[in-house]
């Protein structure tokens, strides 16, 4: 049995597809074998099963031919006279503003874009349907300004209203009859007894696939070219190229990611995604590669490099076709720094909030941590201060993926150990920030580097916390992510430490506020406190207790109340006594 595939162009209509099925039935009658025909449902389920067609006759359109013909099929014939004329249909004459158009996703549909003067590829909006038929319509019901079909498509549609035909392209192009090479004579014989058609040869064939385009359509090429490779050459833009595993990647995005091409080339594109975004990524894979045609930006999405570090990038993707086969392209802008900024600014206001707050170190040490855990994807934090016995740092407050790191580690503050000269133990001496770029790198890093590299603790930053002049204790994070803490990130890490030292000396004052207030209430001695006119504003409760008046008879009064006459002059004369005798009562 022989299989015989059709161009999606010839089974839209049933006319088309009745004319082919009686060329189909003629042929096995004049082999004397059975033929099979095989359709396609449009145009995108042809490009997905082209690469591996394996069908015996192919009654093909001029790229996908080409495609086979290069695959090693043999051009046969082609039908007399017929060639792949276009129209372009709409409503009103083609005008020089942003235009929207529709047609099928086949290159040749392009030709009318590249060769009229009123489509200016930077002006002309096309979006792409599956058949012929949805390009009518999507005219016909207003979604597109114009449209791009085949000129018999559209003479094949009945419609009492039709869309008018604005413009008629005539081309050279044309489908062709392709064949494999094992039946190729058998095959001869039987096509050139059918009038409608035409043997052809090889060179027949390729005049037959190629337009002569007018010098327009050439620099409209150019400006495109120009265009698209100032985008791909942009040292910002990261462009890649992907089908089941990722075909191009420019420079930028080597640079990026620190992979070669050749490494790229190896892997799927979501592998290069941080593992919360892939499986959203896997689907648009999916849809790209069976042919769905569609645009999609992402705001934020991550990317793994292959030091293991994570890029935060806009991104912008849609399908295209890449050698004649669907593939995704990708833009990429790096917006790593940005997106840091954000988070450590967020983290900020929330300590911020805190310290207006928090009335203990506790309390300020556990927003900290949490905050800078949650806001910053820190992989952990801690606060320590020396020991007085061993000189060694201990923790006071830790929180995050610690996997009993500080177990196994020993940090000094001060001294000409090893164990001294890291970021905790800088931090506290010298009073500033101390920033551990890479933990792999730094040698300084040695006597933590191998605890740190099971635990994921790429980079670290070592933030004195000051108290009345003096550290007080340091905040340590770690980060899964080499570099994570680079110079430009030291200027907030300042704020931080401002801010943490101002937190703590509020917190100093407030509690010996506290302490001085319990001590007046409690006080044995008359203690009275009036404002600058002689207006009482407090009095502890020894006055109530020794004058009889409540709290707030007195607040407001002057202290000639207590000669008021209220009471006995008796009273007055024992109430002074023990004021000045210092007695208690």
């Amino acid at each position: 049995m022989f299989t015989f595939a059709l161009c999606p162009h010839d089974t839209e209509e049933k006319k088309e597809f009745e004319y082919w099925e009686n060329i189909a039935k003629s042929i096995s009658e004049k082999l004397k074998e059975d033929v099979k025909i095989i359709t396609f449902k449009d145009y995108a389920e042809e490009k997905l099963k082209l690469p591996s067609a394996d069908y015996d006759i192919y009654y093909a359109n001029p790229v996908s031919s080409y495609f086979l013909y290069k695959k090693g099929y043999k051009p046969l014939a082609r039908l007399k006279g017929k060639r792949d004329s276009f129209v372009i249909i709409g409503y009103e004459n083609v005008k020089d503003h942003q235009l929207t158009v529709t047609t099928t996703y086949i290159e040749t549909h392009l030709l009318p874009v590249l060769v009229l003067e009123h489509f200016d590829f930077l002006k002309t909006n096309i979006f792409f349907v599956k058949t012929q038929k949805e390009i009518y319509e999507s005219v016909k019901n207003k979604k597109a300004d114009f449209g791009i079909m085949f000129e018999d498509a559209y003479n094949e549609i009945e419609d009492e209203e039709k869309v008018p035909v604005i413009v008629k392209i005539p081309s050279n192009l044309r489908h062709t009859l392709m064949v494999k090479p094992e039946i190729y004579k058998k095959l001869k014989e039987v096509i050139k007894e059918f009038e409608e058609f035409e043997l052809i040869d090889d060179k027949e064939f390729l005049e037959g696939i190629t337009e002569n385009l007018p010098i327009l359509a050439f620099l409209k090429t150019k400006e495109l070219f120009d265009v698209s490779k100032a985008i791909y050459n942009e040292p910002f833009v990261g462009v890649l190229i992907y089908r089941d595993k990722i075909v191009y990647a420019n420079e930028t995005i080597q640079k990026l990611t620190g992979y070669t091409l050749e490494e790229l080339q190896n892997l799927p594109f979501e592998e290069l995604v941080a593992e919360e975004q892939r499986e959203e990524i896997k689907e648009a894979v999916k849809r790209r590669l069976r042919g769905e045609i569609f645009s999609k930006g992402y705001e934020n999405l991550k990317i793994k490099t292959k030091d293991g570090k994570y890029l935060y990038t806009l991104a912008f993707s849609t399908t295209m076709l890449y050698k004649n086969s669907y593939a995704g392209l990708v833009f990429f802008i790096d917006i790593t720094k940005e997106v840091l900024y954000q988070k450590l600014y967020k983290a900020l206001r929330n300590v911020n909030r805190a310290i207006a707050t928090v009335l203990t170190e506790k309390e300020l040490y556990k927003t900290v941590c949490e905050t800078l855990v949650k806001e910053l994807d820190i992989k952990f934090a801690w606060i320590g201060v020396p020991d007085e016995k061993t000189k060694t740092f201990k923790s006071i407050y830790k929180c995050g993926e610690e996997q009993d790191y500080l177990k196994h580690i020993k940090i000094y503050a001060g001294g000409s150990l090893p164990e001294a000269k890291g970021p905790t133990g800088r931090a506290y001496t010298e009073g500033k920030i101390v920033i551990n770029p890479s933990t792999e790198e730094n040698p300084l890093m040695k006597p933590w580097k191998e605890e740190m590299l099971k635990r994921g603790f790429l980079s670290s930053a070592a933030i004195p916390i000051m108290k009345n002049g003096k550290v007080h204790a340091v905040l340590n994070i770690y980060a899964s992510i080499p570099h994570y803490f680079d110079e430009d990130i030291r200027t907030l890490l300042k704020e931080l430490k401002q801010d943490l030292s101002f937190a703590l000396e509020k917190i100093e004052s407030i509690k010996e506020s506290n302490i001085l207030k319990i001590a007046i209430e409690n006080s044995r001695e008359w203690i009275l406190i009036t404002d600058k006119d002689g207006n009482i504003e407090y009095v502890n409760d020894f006055v109530s207790k020794l004058t009889g008046y409540k709290k707030e008879e007195l607040i407001g009064k002057k202290p000639r109340i207590f000669k008021s006459g209220y009471h006995p002059k008796e009273f007055y004369e024992k109430l002074w006594k023990t004021i000045l005798s210092g007695k208690r009562v």
